[in-house]
């Protein structure tokens, strides 16, 4: 089940990386503004440091529809439910990784199984991203640390 929702997840954030692609081949602005790079450089700094706790997930969700609202331009929308989708992504690969230990299996080769290890590498390079947010900004293709294939 849980590697059905994944591969779901996985499929949409895909979509969503297309339809910005084909997008992107019109002439729609593809900058965000500085109000929005900041919202969501929270979001990715509180994804990164998230424990799979139920309090971290609501403020993660308060933060995601916080965005949704900021978003004004269509480059803004489709990040924020890029983000949204890798949040949820994210929150499953916390409940295997905590699965993982809970069976004895060893801390480091569980972080990076479970996929973890390559989401926090995914929320660094959007936070390198957000914050870096000017006119050379690429927001048309993924961070390459986002785009790797995902363990689940």
């Amino acid at each position: 089940m849980k590697k059905l929702l994944a591969a779901i997840l996985l499929c949409t954030v895909a979509g969503s990386a297309q339809t910005a692609k084909k997008h992107s081949t019109t002439a729609q602005p593809t900058a965000v503004s500085d109000a929005y790079a900041k919202s969501a450089m929270h979001v990715v700094s509180a994804m990164g440091v998230e424990d799979g706790s139920t309090e971290a997930a609501e403020h993660i969700e308060t933060l995601l529809k916080e965005l949704k609202l900021e978003a004004n331009t269509p480059t803004e929308e489709l990040l924020t439910q890029l983000l949204s989708l890798r949040s949820a992504l994210h929150h499953l690969c916390l409940r295997d990784y905590s699965h993982r230990l809970a069976l004895g299996m060893p801390v480091k080769a569980s972080l990076y199984d479970s996929g973890v290890a390559r989401d926090i590498q995914c929320f660094v390079a959007y936070e390198v991203l957000f914050k870096a947010n000017n006119s050379k900004t690429d927001w048309n293709d993924p961070p390459t640390a986002c785009a790797l294939p995902h363990p689940l």
